[in-house]
């Protein structure tokens, strides 16, 4: 069995794997929402659909960003319990689920200790539903700190002139 220390430091390259790897899968994934919104504007023909295009990539990438901690306890109470991997390299991603990700079975990785693929999703989408509610109320909190800005709220202008 690891040392603590050990699975720590594994666990903090995987966050660095996710954050390499990770982005490169993220990429796509923006590159096809602004797409479909871009066409939509076009479409419809309205100016709100580029402050939509910046809202949903803002969004996505804070759903990315977020998702640096779970893949990091996903990878630390997880691996060597649930899975074994040689390769690991991102063990949790929000957009979507794989056991390949995590276990990387081409490399030699594989579930272990009686664990289920159902089991596996199954976490996933607890570690998933944390992931994008964190975001959902830090994405929120974003733009009504925005909003407030952009409206004058909260600003304080002095007394009145005379």
């Amino acid at each position: 069995m690891q040392s603590y220390l050990q699975t720590i430091v594994e666990g903090v390259q995987s966050t660095f794997g996710y954050f390499l790897f990770g982005s490169f899968l993220l990429v796509p994934i923006l590159a096809l929402v602004v797409l479909i919104i871009w066409i939509a504007g076009l479409l419809f023909g309205r100016r709100q659909w580029n402050r939509l295009a910046i809202d949903s990539v803002t969004f996505l990438v804070l759903v990315f960003i977020v998702g640096a901690i779970p893949n990091f306890l996903f990878d630390l109470l997880l691996r060597s319990r649930w899975y074994y991997t040689v390769d690991p390299l991102i063990a949790f991603l929000p957009f979507f689920p794989s056991i390949e990700l995590a276990v990387d079975s081409v490399c030699g990785g594989r579930l272990i200790n009686g664990i289920t693929p159902i089991q596996f999703y199954l976490e996933w989408f607890f570690a998933a539903v944390a992931t994008w509610s964190t975001a959902a109320v830090a994405y929120r909190r974003l733009t009504r700190n925005r909003r407030a800005v952009q409206l004058g709220a909260g600003a304080d202008f002095g007394p009145p002139i005379c």
